[in-house]
This record gives structure tokens, sequence and C-alpha cells, in this order.
């Protein structure tokens, strides 16, 4: 004889795995935050409001979502929104790491954060040699022929830094970094 709570026991479990499929974790650690300090999570990067709060306790927080697919995000210290990061939340465990004396958010665990968080260090050294090359043209005159060779290296730091963004986007085609940089900041 069937039990006629069998088809119902088997749809939760059915709902339950795919649930547990699209859920994410995000866990993080602090450095010079407080007990009782906030982060904010911006779901709708349009409209650039936090739609969700974590908190400090015992020098680390955690929040957890469901993602039928990688969204980016945006996390950021409420007491200083300058210490910030973009993030994808996507099915798994999403590291991530603040410290705050270095005013940086780290990022990492899942395939599409581990990619972001390597652009973010690619664009990072690339963009201090592009200022200390283009601080040497306001501390004394140069000429114009000095200025030109100027303008031609810091052409080629963007070709490399493009170049090396792009190649990190190819080895990521499958997933949502990969596929965001090719739909959104790849010109051809």
């Amino acid at each position: 004889m069937k039990s006629p709570l069998l088809p119902i026991l088997l749809g939760c479990a059915t709902l339950f795995v795919a649930c547990e499929r699209n859920s994410y974790k995000i866990e993080g650690t602090q450095e010079g935050l407080n007990d009782g300090d906030t982060l904010f999570l911006v779901k709708d990067l349009n409209t650039g409001l936090p739609t969700d709060t974590m908190i400090v306790t015992e020098g680390s927080f955690l929040y957890s979502g469901q993602a039928d697919t990688a969204t980016l995000a945006m996390l950021y210290l409420q007491k200083n929104p300058d210490i910030s990061s973009t993030l994808f939340l996507e099915p798994g465990t999403i590291n991530v790491h603040v410290a705050k004396e270095a005013g940086t958010i780290t990022i990492g665990g899942t395939q599409a954060n581990e990619a972001l968080q390597e652009a973010n260090e690619i664009i990072s050294v690339y963009g201090k040699k592009m200022q200390e090359l283009s601080a040497l043209a306001t501390t004394a005159p140069i000429s114009q022929l000095s200025e030109l060779n100027m303008m031609k290296q810091l052409k080629q730091l963007q070709t490399d830094m493009t170049d090396r963004i792009q190649k990190l986007a190819d080895q990521n085609k499958d997933n949502a970094f990969g596929q965001f940089i090719e739909s959104n900041l790849i010109t051809e």
C-alpha cells in the first residue's frame, strides 16, 4: 500500500536539494573592526541602496541567501564606505576578508569571485604604475618629447592591463566573471 505522504515527502526533498544547489553563503573575517560594526550588501547596483546587513560578531560575519544565477553585488563598511568591493552572489561559499588598515576587502571562495579578485589585483598593480608615471609629469617640467614618451608608456600599460583582463576572462568563460567581462567591458 502506498503512503499518501510519499509524493509530498519526495517533492519536499526535491525542493530542498534545488534550494541547496542555488544557495550561497558569505563567510567573512575582519581586521581592526569592532563587534557591532556593520557591512552593507547592495544587490541592486542601479539604485546603490543597501538591501541587507552583516554585523561583525567576535571578529567575523555571516550571511546566506539564494541565487538562481550569479549576480554582481557590492559590499561596503557602513562607517567607511570607501572600504568596499564588488562580488558575485553565486552558489557556494564566498570568502570575504576586510582589512580595515589597508582599506581593502578581498574576496574568493567561488570560481567567479576568485577571478574577480585576480582582476582587482591586476587593476591595482597597473593603476599604481600609471599613477607613478603620471606623477612624474607634475613634479617637474618635462620636454615635449618626454611627454610623448610618457604617453606612449601609459598607453602601453593600459593595453597590457586590458590584455591581462581579457586573458583572465577567456580562462573564465564558463562562469559569471568571464561572461560579465565579455558582455560589459571588453571592446574589440
